[in-house]
């Protein structure tokens, strides 16, 4: 986004909401959730804007398997979540 500034969506702060309470989702849950019918290109483009913002964080955890994505501090900070950032345990 050169040039621009980033705008998060209400949709974005419910993405963070949800994923901070389940603690580790992958973007494919998040695109079932929030993108029904859309496909999963949206739910990579906005899952790829809050990791650059750094409100999210995506691990490899598998060679085989998807990357799961887990919020921040800052994530959770800003959408005021009671639960704080999942710890991935390999």
């Amino acid at each position: 986004m050169i040039g621009q500034r980033a705008m998060l969506t209400p949709r974005d702060r419910e993405m963070l909401r949800w994923a901070s309470r389940h603690g580790i989702v992958t973007v494919e849950q998040l695109s079932r959730r929030f993108f029904k019918g859309k496909g999963k290109r949206n739910a990579y483009r906005r899952v790829a804007l809050m990791i650059r913002l750094g409100l999210m964080r995506r691990d490899r955890w598998a060679w085989s398997e998807p990357e799961v994505v887990r919020v921040t501090r800052s994530g959770v900070r800003l959408v005021n979540s009671r639960v704080g950032p999942a710890t991935l345990i390999l």
